[in-house]
């Protein structure tokens, strides 16, 4: 799966947690123009919360990894990246370690970009790091050879490093310059002393060059309620008549952020050419940090791009319309539909990982926004502005939350709406009161949501919420463990849910679940 992402994101997460990794990667000592470069992606490895995973992707045969990275389905998540690098000798594919803090799994994807050529791989020296501190480690090519990408490593058992920083060298850094190196920038948050290195692949043959894309600002964290997690997207491309061979990123500064997604980009579709380089980071401290994204270059008269021999297509390559037949009927519509799908978040912790229940069964090209973003919603109004970035949509988030589900609910879109009346919410099917909920009545275990789909024009969208932010959360879980797997028990266009938990704030599959009203 294809995913690009962008903007501030939140969760419910606590802070470089000092968890027990373990490094399953492969640590490879040496390893050297691509005629062609190609994005490609691993198959998925789904994370549980509190643990760790490992993901690895293989270049096709007769290819040659140049660069690499990871990815993830899940961008309300925050994974905690421990090592990034080429897993054999020569590298002919990439691998990734990752932590998952969050209270859902996430898909953790190995991303790679493979060349018909001849490359070799080299380790660091490797670098001991004391708890609660940063620690720095290079790499170099030997003299004659370009960098064509590059990663990090924790070879220490537990693995436990939280990567901030992977990017090429030499420094000080100048655009264009030819990259002859690596560095990688971890925070142990262990109590326990890690080891980290560098690793970067290089090439005799291949010419390169590398760029620095434009700082982003990656908002604080807040620990106290409404727990906002600050992260940030950054994103740089090859100049015209280059592709890229590998990338990461920077923070170009201390304290550090905890790099999650790095990628090729801008939104290539396996099997495509990739011509720069996207990145995620999350910001655990009390202050506003800088990101900035980097990109390897090469240029095309020694790098030709050939369209793809994948099934997967780009957001406008197929129609975008669904045909809607009821809640189950447009989910299964959307969800299979070779059009690039929209994921509309807000700035709650709850609505957000509501919502990654709901990305993680998407396996197609998506794109995960923020309410905020001006690109993908009518600022003015909260519409869906959907083409050319998207076609359809899942909305999470009720009115007071999310300007979009008030503009679908003020206009006559959504099938239902609510409104206060004293103590209590009143829902509507059009001018008729349908059911009635007291407030007093909720609580950290007692809540109800709302499953909606409609259509807005040609796209087809589907909206959740709840009335309290326990009951969003409600929904995503609802949605993944009844709705997705089961589209045909949903025949309605909207249903109103009754969920009853055991644990505050925390839905379960195993909870009670009821439909009190459907239409």
């Amino acid at each position: 799966m294809e995913t690009r992402k962008r903007i501030l994101i939140v969760l419910l997460l606590v802070a470089f947690l000092p968890v027990p990794f373990a490094s399953t990667l492969f640590h490879p000592l040496v390893f050297a123009q691509p005629t062609n470069t190609f994005y490609y992606q691993g198959t998925p490895t789904s994370v549980a919360p509190a643990t760790i995973g490992a993901a690895y992707v293989t270049c096709p045969a007769g290819m040659v990894a140049t660069g690499g990275g990871d990815d993830t389905s899940f961008i309300s998540s925050t994974l905690f990246v421990a090592s990034s690098e080429p897993t054999s000798n020569p590298p002919t594919g990439w691998g990734v370690v990752a932590y998952n803090p969050t209270v859902v799994a996430v898909k953790l994807y190995a991303a790679v970009v493979c060349s018909s050529t001849t490359t070799s791989a080299y380790a660091g020296t490797v670098v001991s790091v004391a708890p609660g501190t940063i620690g720095i480690a290079d790499v170099a090519c030997p003299a004659g050879m370009d960098a064509t990408g590059g990663g990090e490593g924790d070879s220490s058992a537990p693995d436990t490093a939280a990567t901030s920083d992977s990017f090429p060298t030499p420094i000080p850094f100048s655009q264009g310059e030819t990259p002859t190196g690596w560095r990688a920038i971890a925070y142990n948050p262990a109590t326990v002393s890690m080891n980290l290195e560098a690793f970067v692949v290089c090439s005799s043959s291949l010419t390169t060059s590398a760029y620095e894309g434009a700082v982003v600002s990656v908002a604080a964290s807040h620990f106290s309620f409404p727990f906002v997690i600050g992260k940030g997207y950054a994103s740089v491309a090859c100049p015209a008549g280059m592709v890229a061979t590998g990338g990461g990123d920077g923070t170009s500064e201390p304290p550090s952020l905890a790099l999650f997604n790095s990628y090729p980009g801008p939104s290539v579709v396996v099997g495509g050419t990739p011509t720069g380089w996207e990145a995620d980071a999350y910001n655990p401290n009390s202050v506003a940090l800088n990101l900035v994204a980097f990109v390897v270059c090469s240029p095309t008269s020694s790098t030709t791009s050939t369209t793809s021999t994948t099934s997967s297509t780009s957001s406008t390559s197929s129609t975008s319309t669904v045909s809607l037949s009821g809640l189950g009927g447009a989910i299964s519509g959307i969800y299979s539909s070779t059009s690039t799908l929209g994921f509309e978040e807000t700035a709650n912790v709850y609505d957000n990982s509501g919502a990654g229940y709901m990305i993680g069964p998407r396996s197609l090209t998506e794109v995960v926004f923020l309410f905020t973003d001006a690109t993908e919603v009518n600022q003015a109004t909260g519409e869906l502005l959907f083409s050319p970035d998207y076609s359809n949509a899942v909305v999470v988030g009720g009115r007071a939350a999310n300007p979009t589900t008030a503009f679908y609910e003020n206009n006559g879109f959504a099938p239902l709406t609510a409104q206060l009346s004293g103590g209590n919410l009143l829902f509507f099917q059009g001018s008729s009161q349908v059911y009635m909920v007291s407030l007093a009545s909720l609580s950290a275990t007692n809540d109800y949501f709302v499953a909606e789909a409609f259509m807005d024009g040609t796209d087809t969208v589907v909206v959740l919420w709840g009335i309290n932010a326990p009951g969003t959360l409600a929904s995503g879980v609802y949605f993944h463990t009844q709705v997705f797997p089961n589209p045909s028990n949903f025949p309605a266009s909207a249903y109103i849910i009754h969920w009853q938990g055991t644990t505050p704030n925390v839905p379960l599959p195993t909870d009670t679940y009821t439909i009190v009203y459907h239409t």
